[in-house]
């Protein structure tokens, strides 16, 4: 594959950045090492802080050949990831977005492998595979190809916990044409606001098995790692609901057979890492959710009781132990 010249679809790869001083050294210097090379950087100083912005500028010296490709975006103050996301978007001046997260890190030649995947097929979307890097050093080295039994979108209206924005190649359009956004101020379970969304408006989405992407489990200040509040909760609910609202308002009935159950599913995890993290709150919250949809859509309710009926032991046993200590 030629991967020098304008030959090929110019790629923005874009990089939030806020508390990942530890982690963002090994994730610019993947990007900085692609083997391809019609790119364009796209750092968002989330207001970090800490280094990492000193970090990060440190690297680029040693890449003076990318120093035309790099955009710094230094925000007055601290937006979250949701806006990050959406500016790097507002601003690219690519046909392909790639996202990849400050604390994790790619393959060298991770981009080649996805622009190679969507040239043979035209597709608007490419899905990498990644692998898990967990605290205590266990790694999961990729997973299941999750798209092998089942339409993509399907396997997403079933299991948005599983999928996340970063590690794909994703066709700029999708978001500009069809007005898809991150809802600012929410910043738990973004990638549910738009993957989903982009998934449908796309005609063509493929997958790869091999690895390309390091999802980093390892930084305590990561949003999804670090403590979980109210407030943590509620956007999670919220982003969901975005998700659910805009599959459910379509009508299609394909789709709303899954999402009555999915969010049912979605609801009963919840209230389970509610309890885990002793957020009685946040544990009302989801309950009171929990109950409006299943007195909206009774015959979801029980669909495969046996799974419920654990599910509802697990929060009872945990809600004895955590909450009454």
């Amino acid at each position: 594959m030629k991967t020098r010249g304008t030959d090929l679809p110019k790629v923005t790869i874009c990089v939030p950045i806020c508390n990942v001083e530890l982690f963002i050294g090994r994730c610019v210097e993947s990007l900085m090492q692609q083997t391809y090379d019609n790119l364009e950087f796209i750092f968002v100083n989330d207001c970090t802080p800490d280094k990492s912005m000193e970090v990060l500028l440190e690297i680029l010296n040693h890449y003076p050949q990318r120093k035309n490709q790099v955009r710094i975006i230094n925000l007055p103050q601290n937006k979250g990831i949701a806006f990050a996301r959406n500016l790097a978007i507002d601003t690219a001046t690519s046909e392909y977005i790639a996202y990849v997260d400050s604390d994790d890190w790619i393959e060298k030649d991770a981009i080649e492998v996805l622009v190679t995947k969507q040239q043979k097929n035209n597709a608007d979307l490419v899905f990498g595979n990644c692998s898990v890097h967990y605290p205590n050093g266990e790694i999961k080295e990729g997973r299941e190809n999750l798209f092998s039994k089942t339409d993509p979108l399907e396997y997403i209206l079933k299991n948005t916990h599983n999928y996340h924005i970063w590690g794909h190649l994703i066709k700029k359009e999708l978001y500009t044409k069809n007005n898809v956004k991150c809802k600012i101020g929410v910043n738990v379970g973004e990638d549910m606001q738009t993957l989903p969304r982009l998934c449908y408006f796309a005609k063509n989405y493929v997958t790869i098995d091999r690895v390309i992407y390091h999802y980093n489990k390892c930084n305590p200040h990561s949003c999804g790692q670090g403590k979980k509040d109210f407030s943590w909760f509620k956007h999670l609910v919220e982003s969901y609901d975005i998700f659910y609202d805009f599959f459910n308002k379509l009508g299609i009935t394909k789709y709303t057979e899954i999402l009555h159950q999915s969010k049912n599913d979605f609801l009963y995890r919840s209230m389970r890492v509610a309890v885990i993290e002793r957020c009685k709150d946040a544990y009302q919250l989801i309950k009171s959710e929990l109950i409006k949809h299943e007195t909206l859509y009774p015959k979801y309710k029980f669909l495969d009781l046996r799974h419920i009926l654990k599910k509802n032991y697990s929060i009872y046993y945990l809600f004895l132990k955590c909450f009454r200590s």
